[in-house]
């Protein structure tokens, strides 16, 4: 194996046991398949998507806390939840049933709480995907990995939610398991999990892959959880949800009109942004990259494999598509004077147009 390709896209170093507490049911599910460097460098060659599963904080401390939680995913009961053992939970007087099962076995307090008793978890892939596929996906890698804790799982797809097209799975998963142990998920485990969903996926048809950020070179970051959950609290009729939710509101409508600003004043005086520190920092980082894919891509050729002359050919073209390092500011100017510069052309193109007619039509007199 290639070591530049080992560094470029590194494996789980060991194979973590899943979170199985009932240990007399020792199946193949008791490891986590994880993917080989290979494996990713064949998915970014093949561009195939990105596995999503997120792990939510393990702030749900108490009943109350619990039960909204659930009725979010559930949609206040217009979708219906399964259970760890496949039963359904048609309604809301149903999930209201087990969530009190969950309360009386683990004392979760009604209110107030200092301890986690559950949290969320979030699987999703991009809009396209086969529904039913990803749902039997979304239940084995919920049964493999969360075997001996209760839990629950709700789907949002386009055919039951109109407020999505990108079909996901909510989990709520108890943080107690059957074995009176607490729920503890490392860094390494939380990578061996994403790479086992996929391999739950392609047990299903469906291909996908899962490699950091920095191994597929984005800069940018998207909008985080935690932000698009914070607007969501202005329709909460909780008074300090709001109050949060507005603060930090205004604090992002500040910083963005810091940096609508300096996008302005940068264009009308023709001159750059500066880099900051850290996008210093990430250029620097870009750099080892490429010089790192260089390598990878040279051992995969000299291999003379077929199959590894496909994925160097795959990786070659995906890096060459890498867009610039630079802030939102700085891609915002860039675009401002790529606007500018084809609305000049496209002007320039009408005049002339417009002088090339007055000429035919003084030839034509």
């Amino acid at each position: 194996m290639s070591s530049a390709l080992k560094e470029l896209f590194p494996t789980v170093k060991r194979r973590p046991r899943t979170l199985h507490v009932e240990r007399a049911e020792r199946t193949s599910a008791s490891f986590l398949r994880v993917l080989s460097s290979k494996d990713k460098a064949r998915g970014i060659a093949k561009r195939l998507p990105e596995a999503f599963v997120h792990f939510g904080s393990g702030t749900i401390k108490n009943y109350e806390h619990l039960r909204r939680a659930v009725s979010y995913i559930a949609r206040n009961g217009n979708i219906t939840l399964e259970k760890a053992d496949k039963s359904l939970l048609a309604g809301k007087a149903d999930y209201d049933s087990e969530l009190y099962k969950w309360k009386l076995s683990q004392t979760i307090p009604d209110q107030g709480g200092s301890l986690s008793h559950a949290r969320r978890l979030i699987l999703s892939m991009p809009a396209g995907t086969p529904e039913d596929k990803f749902k039997n996906a979304c239940r084995k890698w919920a049964n493999d990995t969360l075997s001996g804790y209760e839990f629950v799982l709700g789907f949002h797809t386009a055919s039951t939610d109109q407020k999505t097209n990108q079909p996901h799975c909510h989990i709520i998963v108890s943080t107690i398991g059957k074995d009176g142990k607490r729920m503890h998920i490392d860094n390494q485990t939380r990578d061996a999990m994403r790479e086992h969903f996929v391999a739950c996926l392609k047990d299903f048809g469906i291909e996908a892959t899962a490699t950091r950020r920095w191994s597929r070179g984005k800069v940018l970051k998207g909008v985080p959880i935690s932000e698009i959950h914070n607007e969501r609290k202005f329709a909460s009729s909780q008074e300090r949800a709001k109050a949060h939710a507005i603060a930090r509101k205004k604090e992002r409508l500040r910083a963005k009109d810091k940096q609508i600003q300096s996008v302005i004043s940068a264009f009308k005086e023709g001159r750059n942004i500066e880099d900051t520190p850290g996008i210093t920092k990430i250029k620097k980082n870009r750099e080892k990259l490429l010089q790192l894919v260089s390598k990878a891509i040279a051992e995969l050729e000299q291999s003379g494999n077929s199959e590894d002359l496909k994925i160097a050919a795959g990786l070659k073209d995906y890096y060459k598509t890498l867009g610039p390092v630079e802030s939102l500011s700085q891609r915002t100017l860039r675009e401002l004077r790529e606007t500018q510069r084809n609305n000049q052309k496209q002007a320039d193109h009408i005049r002339r147009m417009q002088a090339m007619k007055k000429r035919k039509n003084g030839l034509e007199r």
